[in-house]
């Protein structure tokens, strides 16, 4: 493990406690003889050992079996460890290799990430928390992250991207998101433009990227990200509890946050390694105001017309009543019909 500029300590797949996790992971039966973790780990027998104390201090339920192997016992417990997302998120075909740090209380991942991001941090490293006390969304808007049951997390991605294809970042996070609850959850979500994941039952998260550019190129792009997964109604404060909903309310299950996490990292690392008109599409695909009129609150100016689509760039394009056709970066879609 390696240490973040704030102290923390980085778990990346290299790490032995990743190693013995993706071995038990991996393994066909309940139950992983020693020598078999050690051959597919690849762990001298002491480090072995201490890994498997790590993680068991760390609240992974590991229960020795009669063959000297070890066991992770069902069910699992709704831990966000950082050993168990690198182990669960790495993908042989994917260009990204993860790092992740998760923390318990913060005030912003985002925050952390661009102070990392400036400290010149490589891309993939992953922040989460448990809470955020100052988590924020798109316009300055307030991200109700103070409470536990959710996915509060940012990672830094440093695309081949000029300052204009920006936005493609919000569309291919966006869409990775909805892919990781469907996958996860069988659970498909409708996408509100820009960045919203939206369940029958209401806003179930939402994405917020943060870029900084150098000459005109895009030199890294913070993505944050909240979803909501297995809060309750009540979890909610009263000023969004009709318009909130989480992965639970509108399914009647709980999940574990760490899959669905996982499936998130691994997808936009594949996603990364495409072009962006299959992600284009992708997205399109899932939006639920294309094809109708919509009124999109853009700063101080109201825009309204048929919504098209996105443009190369990841912008809707809107067709006015007077037929010019308008491309919007960011607002807020007051109603469709």
């Amino acid at each position: 493990m390696e240490r973040s500029t704030r102290g923390e300590m980085v778990c990346d797949p290299f790490d032995p406690c990743v190693r013995v996790l993706r071995a038990l992971l991996d393994a066909s039966s309940a139950s992983s003889p020693k020598d078999a973790l050690l051959a597919r780990s690849g762990l001298s027998p002491a480090a072995l050992e201490e890994a498997i104390l790590v993680l068991r201090k760390a609240g992974l339920p590991l229960a020795a079996s009669a063959d000297g192997g070890w066991r992770l016992e069902e069910p699992l417990p709704d831990l966000l460890s950082a050993e168990e997302l690198v182990a669960r998120s790495e993908c042989e075909t994917a260009s990204i290799r993860w790092s992740v740090v998760c923390l318990d209380r913060v005030e912003s991942t985002n925050d952390i990430l661009l102070r990392e991001e400036a400290a010149g941090a490589p891309e993939g490293l992953v922040v989460t928390a448990e809470r955020q006390s100052r988590g924020r969304g798109r316009q300055g808007r307030r991200w109700e992250s103070d409470s536990p049951g959710g996915i509060y997390a940012s990672l830094l991605l440093r695309p081949n991207l000029s300052l204009p294809q920006a936005h493609q970042l919000t569309i291919l996070t966006t869409v990775a998101a909805a892919e990781a609850l469907e996958e996860v959850a069988g659970f498909s979500p409708k996408i509100k433009w820009p960045n919203d994941l939206i369940g029958p039952r209401g806003k179930l998260g939402g994405i917020l990227t943060e870029v900084v550019g150098e000459g005109g190129r895009l030199r890294g792009g913070v993505v944050g990200m909240g979803i909501n997964v297995s809060q309750e109604s009540g979890a909610f404060p009263d000023e969004i509890r009709g318009r909130a909903s989480s992965l639970r309310l509108e399914t009647g299950r709980v999940f574990r946050r760490v899959e669905i996490m996982a499936a998130l990292l691994r997808r936009i690392a594949l996603r990364c390694r495409g072009g962006f008109a299959e992600i284009r599409s992708l997205w399109e695909w899932r939006c639920g105001s294309l094809g109708k009129i919509v009124r999109v609150q853009q700063g101080g100016s109201l825009v309204e017309g048929y919504a098209l689509g996105l443009d190369e760039d990841g912008l809707l394009l809107v067709r006015t009543e007077g037929g010019a056709i308008v491309p919007l970066i960011a607002g807020e879609v007051l109603e469709a019909g």
